[in-house]
């Protein structure tokens, strides 16, 4: 059997005995090291038993358990707070030591998709366009003048998003609001005494609902009673009514297919790329940038979580290294058998339980947790003070 490296129950821990070397500047990291590899010693049954670990592999594990609980505390804030961070640029901010502010901006860039399809905002670019108008024709081919006049490239198409082909508006053919006129309201004014002062006086005396009353009646009046002012397009033919009896332009506004359906948020006219160094932008939760945590700012709890998960890693460590005698040893009087299995038994069932136990307590610290807590409280609260007797005044 080869020489196995057997524990000596010395430890002094240095800079760089760690693989990463994360923490190993950190003062307090460099002295619970010592502690800790004393810790997981006895935990596995040294100087009642020879351990066959070095002090570098318990190191080793105990940098990986700081990084475990790092990432798991970092994972959840990540969930809790990644629509604030997606979009931002990597590296301009140090997330460790900042509490996130909530953002609007995942809402916004979701508003804006649906102003783009309303016509109310967006970042979509907007198109004018116009169409040369021929008395007597009513029917007009788009795809054709988009062909010619769009500047598209190969495959792409346009989307129509308003024409402007009405009449003029209803309000403005039965009421000046500067001239005072239109609606007989002359003599009135006077007799109340208001005949000196401006026009604008009209709308002290009239409500808006009559204004709105007497549109509708000339829109009712245009569309029953007249040829309105209307069109209909369907697919790429446009159709406009009444017949033009003038050669004209109609304007309309349109947008690109190939900019309005972009899933990326154009930033002028192209789209948001990856880069490298302070122009890169977080795009998905392994770029938000956590640095490795300060292993001294992690309190008492924390550190012991890290001591029992390098326990259990090092009683995993052990048993595979014990796995490779599972024969057993021989000795003078009978054959030793190891604890290869238990050991890694023991040690999955162990890190099984602390990451479950971290995961319970980082969820119950959750901001959608601690809503519903406040939420439960302020209910529980209002209740008792309901049942708490009003004292009457007797005089």
């Amino acid at each position: 059997m080869a020489n196995i490296p057997i524990w000596t129950g010395v430890s002094n821990f240095s800079a760089g005995q760690t693989p990463f070397s994360y923490y190993d500047n950190d003062p307090s990291f460099a002295s619970d090291a010592d502690r800790v590899a004393k810790y997981v010693a006895f935990g596995l049954g040294f100087p009642t038993v020879d351990l066959e670990l070095q002090a570098s592999q318990i190191y080793s594990m105990f940098e990986d358990a700081t990084n475990t609980y790092a990432a798991c505390i970092y994972d959840y804030k990540i969930r809790d707070n990644y629509s604030s961070f997606e979009g931002n640029k990597i590296g301009t901010v140090d997330v460790n030591n900042q509490v996130p502010r909530q953002s609007l901006q995942s809402l916004i860039r979701l508003s804006q998709a649906y102003g783009t399809e309303a016509g109310v905002g967006g970042k979509v670019n907007y198109y004018s366009g116009s169409l040369d108008i021929k008395a007597s024709q009513s029917v007009y081919d788009l795809k054709q003048w988009a062909n010619v006049s769009a500047s598209l490239s190969t495959g792409d198409s346009i989307e129509i998003r308003k024409i402007f082909h009405q009449n003029k508006p209803a309000a403005i053919r039965f009421y000046d609001p500067l001239g005072g006129t239109g609606l007989g309201v002359t003599n009135l004014l006077d007799s109340f005494g208001f005949g000196e002062y401006s026009p604008a006086i009209n709308y002290m005396l009239l409500p808006i609902s009559l204004d709105l009353l007497r549109i509708q009646t000339l829109e009712l009046n245009d569309q029953i009673r007249r040829s309105q002012y209307s069109f209909e397009l369907v697919n790429n033919v446009l159709r406009i009514s009444p017949i033009p009896i003038q050669d004209t332009k109609l304007w309309f506004h349109y947008t690109k297919e190939s900019e309005s359906q972009s899933s990326f948020n154009p930033v002028s006219g192209s789209v948001y790329n990856v880069q490298s160094g302070s122009n890169a932008i977080v795009t998905n939760p392994s770029q938000v940038p956590y640095a490795p945590i300060v292993y001294s700012d992690i309190n008492m709890q924390g550190r012991q979580w890290i001591r029992e998960y390098t326990l259990a890693s090092c009683k995993i460590m052990l048993g595979n290294i014990r796995g490779k005698y599972s024969d057993g040893i021989d000795s003078a009087n009978a054959k030793l058998q190891l604890n290869a299995q238990d050991l890694f038994t023991q040690g999955q069932q162990a890190k099984t339980e602390l990451l479950t136990q971290l995961r319970e307590m980082l969820e119950a610290t959750s901001k959608k947790t601690q809503i519903e807590n406040q939420a439960m409280i302020a209910e529980s609260t209002k209740n008792i003070f309901n049942n708490i007797p009003i004292p009457m005044y007797v005089g």
